[in-house]
C-alpha cells in the first residue's frame, strides 16, 4: 500500500502525512511534542495515517524499525495532550526487497472526544508555554481559533447526547422485555407474556400433578413447584 502510494506520488491530505524520520525524543521536559501534535491535529480533524520513512518529495528513505519504541509514543499522548487520544495503531513494515527501507504507519482514528489540545513549550516562542487544538486543513497542520474550538465542543457533547440517548432507549428496551417475562396473573401469580389467565398459566394449573399456587398466610402467593 505505502510503497504504491509512494510511486503514484500522492500528495498529502488531511488524512496523510509523510514524514521522513522517526519522532524525536525532546531531552527537555515539558517541551513541545510534534509527534503528540500530529496525533492530535489528525484525531481533531477526521483520523488518517502518518507515514515514517518517506520523504517530504514523496521518496521512499526507509527508518529503523529498531528505534520505534510503541510504549514510549504512547507515553508522549497520554503527557501532552488533553484529554489523550485512544485507539491509536502502530503497524511496522519491514522491507522485503533487501533495501532496509523499513516504514512505520500509525494509524489516527477520529476522536469521538474531539478537540484535543496539546500543551508545552517551544523555545522559538521565547519558552511560551501554550495549549493548542492542532488541526489538518488539506496538506497543512494548523491550529483552532475560538469559534472553531467552541464548534468542535458543540459537536462532542451534541455526540454524546445520542449515545446517551441511545443507551436509555435500551435499557427501556431490556426492562420492559425483563418485565414481560414476569407478567402477573389473576390471583398474584406469574405468567408467560401475553398468556395471563390462559389455558398454560399457573391459575388453570392449580390442580394439576405438575403444580400448584399455595397460599402463604404472611405474604403474597408464590409459585413453586410440587415437592410431593
Amino acid at each position: 500500500m505505502v510503497a504504491e502510494a509512494v510511486q503514484r506520488k500522492l500528495g498529502e491530505s488531511d488524512d496523510l502525512d509523510w514524514k521522513e524520520d522517526l519522532p524525536a525524543t525532546s531531552p527537555v521536559k515539558g517541551e513541545w511534542n510534534e509527534f503528540a501534535k500530529d496525533v492530535a491535529a489528525m484525531a481533531n480533524t477526521r483520523g488518517g495515517l502518518l507515514v515514517y520513512g518517506v520523504s517530504d518529495d514523496i521518496s521512499m528513505v526507509g527508518i529503523d524499525l529498531d528505534g520505534v519504541n510503541d510504549k514510549q509514543l504512547g507515553q508522549w499522548l497520554r503527557v501532552h495532550l488533553q484529554p489523550t487520544v485512544s485507539g491509536v495503531s502502530y503497524l511496522k513494515l519491514p522491507a522485503t526487497d533487501g533495501t532496509d527501507k523499513d516504514i512505520l504507519v500509525v494509524d489516527v482514528p477520529a476522536s469521538e472526544m474531539a478537540p484535543h489540545f496539546l500543551y508545552g513549550w517551544q523555545q522559538k516562542d521565547k519558552d511560551k508555554t501554550t495549549f493548542n487544538a492542532p488541526f489538518r486543513y488539506r496538506d497543512d497542520t494548523g491550529y483552532m481559533a475560538e469559534h472553531q474550538v467552541a464548534l468542535a465542543y458543540r459537536e462532542r457533547f451534541a455526540r454524546q447526547a445520542v449515545a446517551e440517548a441511545a443507551l436509555d432507549q435500551h435499557v427501556q428496551h431490556v426492562t420492559v422485555a425483563r418485565s414481560g417475562r414476569r407478567t402477573r396473573c389473576p390471583g398474584g401469580g406469574r405468567c408467560s407474556p401475553g398468556r395471563a389467565g390462559g389455558p398454560d398459566s399457573p391459575v388453570e394449573a392449580a390442580g394439576s400433578s405438575a403444580g400448584r399456587l399455595e397460599t402463604d398466610r404472611e405474604g403474597p402467593q408464590v409459585w413453586r413447584e410440587d415437592a410431593r
